[in-house]
């Protein structure tokens, strides 16, 4: 009688919930007849429960009277039953039988860092040299900064400082911009020259650092610095003399014998605004930023 439909329940004063079911209420009808409206014959059905929603004629005898009546009850299949449900307070859950479930998607790291493993094998081929049989090649960079202890000069030309600096080589600016870009792998720090507040008899005194120089390997991109990195860790291949770094690319063979399921390219994917867990998105997005030239 009551089929298919959303109906809301108050499981509590006020509050209310909206419970679907394909059906509601049934109906069942049952015919009994006889010559005497009070027959005997649908007693079974009141003892029931059920209720008489109709009273027809079915067979008239020649003095027009009734011979023969229909009797129409709704009979109810089963007893009414209450299932108790609990309200879910979070946008971003359902309930199922009586408990709440969270069906926020969580970030699905591993998916992320597999995409930025296969965009890592993409740029490769599009970052391999010729001439020189490597793939993911760098630059070796320095920068330097100087202190004048008596004269308290302090030029800071290594600080990172993501904006201008002041009396630095055109080199030391360049560096800058590819390490604020995330192109760039520390190798190392060292004093060039050591000097001291005084000298007494040959003994230095309060000895201080007048030249840091550090030195950086500079790749085209962050996936070519996160694979040369990381494959060099997995490998075991040296960065050299740490004051002139080795910043050749990698080989198509060592490139090959890598694991970049164990690689971390977090510093890639997290550069994008994505839906956490929204693989389809993630993976939409990097493509286009791979087709325009982006993020590589």
């Amino acid at each position: 009688m009551d089929g298919p439909s959303t109906k809301p329940y108050e499981y509590e004063p006020g509050k209310f919930i909206d419970i679907t079911r394909d059906c509601w209420q049934y109906q069942q009808t049952y015919e009994c007849g006889g010559k005497d409206p009070l027959t005997p014959s649908c007693q079974p059905l009141i003892d029931q429960g059920c209720q008489r929603i109709n009273t027809a004629c079915e067979v008239y005898d020649s003095l027009g009277q009734c011979d023969i009546y229909v009797y129409d009850y709704s009979c109810e299949l089963s007893p009414p039953t209450t299932r108790t449900t609990t309200q879910c307070v979070s946008p971003v859950a359902y309930c199922q039988d009586a408990s709440c479930m969270d069906t926020s998607s969580q970030p699905n790291t591993e998916f992320r860092n597999s995409v930025g493993a296969v965009m890592a094998l993409r740029d490769a081929a599009a970052n391999f040299n010729d001439a020189t049989n490597e793939i993911f090649t760098g630059t070796d960079m320095y920068c330097m900064n100087f202190w004048l202890w008596g004269l308290g000069v302090n030029n800071p030309c290594c600080r990172n400082t993501n904006g201008f600096l002041y009396n630095c080589s055109q080199a030391e600016k360049t560096l800058e911009q590819e390490r604020n870009a995330k192109h760039a792998h520390h190798v190392s720090t060292w004093c060039d020259t050591q000097r001291c507040v005084l000298q007494i008899l040959g003994a230095c005194i309060g000895p201080y650092c007048e030249f840091e120089k550090h030195s950086f390997c500079v790749f085209g991109s962050v996936l070519g610095k996160l694979v040369n990195v990381q494959a060099r860790e997995q490998l075991g291949i040296s960065w050299g003399d740490p004051r002139a770094p080795d910043c050749r690319g990698l080989t198509p063979e060592e490139l090959q014998s890598a694991d970049l399921s164990l690689m971390d390219f977090t510093e890639f994917t997290s550069t994008f605004a994505l839906p956490p867990g929204d693989e389809t998105a993630t993976i939409n997005t990097l493509l286009d930023r791979i087709t325009q030239g982006y993020g590589l």
